[in-house]
């Protein structure tokens, strides 16, 4: 699914797309340049990311980002921030934990991985994106998501987060409560929780579009009940009103957008 997942003031952010081997692991790779005062605003999009903060006269911090269920606000300082954001189920893959124990959590990446790619100050963004790739290809090359898992998420991505549980889990042959424990393990939401999160991201793809009609028309579209049933969802995700974001605040989301790299 399209993956709108940040807004940023007084930062610069640069994209890199990833090897051809992890393609169906990761979004990209991103480096951030942020002035002290400037801020960033990460709204849910179904990801976990792994990065690394570098300040002068300190020593890098490196963190995992676990999935979220409504927006984080953070503050930088003069900092460098180098990360790639991993597409849902490919945690459970590098830590073999339940990321449902992670939802909302940015811990440090040393509490959750041993054996985490190093950082070094002296090394240029490039010089560290890859050798995070190195390192993600050696632990997920070969590797595969729960088959009905994958199934789940392709479904929810492929119907814009417009799905009903039940039916779904007839339709992958298993019941609702164990799709859900299984979904819950490997991206640490239940399965409604990410159908939501796909077709709030959905709503934003319709915002971006100029051609897009309106929030009435983008609500009828994506299965909302009505205007205010949209709203609320995405007063809820992004901390802001559909009309600010179709004026166009949603241009600001679109930078951060692994899809959009060629």
């Amino acid at each position: 699914m399209k993956a709108f997942s940040a807004m940023l003031e007084g930062a610069e952010i640069s994209l890199r797309r990833c090897c051809p081997q992890l393609r169906p692991y990761v979004g990209c790779f991103w480096t951030i340049e942020a002035r002290r005062g400037g801020r960033v605003r990460s709204v849910p999009d179904g990801c976990t990311s792994i990065d690394f903060t570098f300040r002068a006269s300190q020593l890098p911090i490196a963190n995992f980002t676990g999935p979220s269920t409504a927006p984080r606000e953070r503050l930088f300082e003069d900092e460098r921030i180098v990360g790639v954001r991993l597409n849902p189920g490919v945690a459970h893959l590098l830590l073999r934990r339940p990321i449902h124990e992670l939802l909302d959590r940015r811990v440090a990446i040393a509490s959750v991985v041993a054996d985490a790619p190093l950082a070094d100050a002296v090394l240029s963004p490039d010089d560290h994106i890859d050798r995070m790739e190195l390192w993600l290809i050696g632990h997920l090359s070969g590797a595969n998501i729960e088959p009905t898992v994958a199934r789940c998420i392709a479904r929810i991505a492929g119907r814009g987060g417009d799905i009903r549980v039940e039916p779904l889990a007839r339709e992958l042959g298993v019941s609702a409560r164990h799709l859900n424990r299984l979904f819950r393990k490997w991206t640490g939401y239940s399965v409604k929780s990410l159908a939501r999160v796909a077709r709030f991201q959905n709503v934003l793809d319709g915002f971006d579009n100029a051609d897009a009609p309106g929030a009435a028309a983008v609500a009828a579209e994506n299965g909302f009940f009505d205007q205010a049933h949209l709203s609320r969802d995405v007063t809820h995700f992004a901390r802001d009103t559909p009309t600010r974001l179709i004026s166009g605040r949603v241009a600001d989301f679109s930078k951060t957008r692994c899809d959009d790299l060629s």
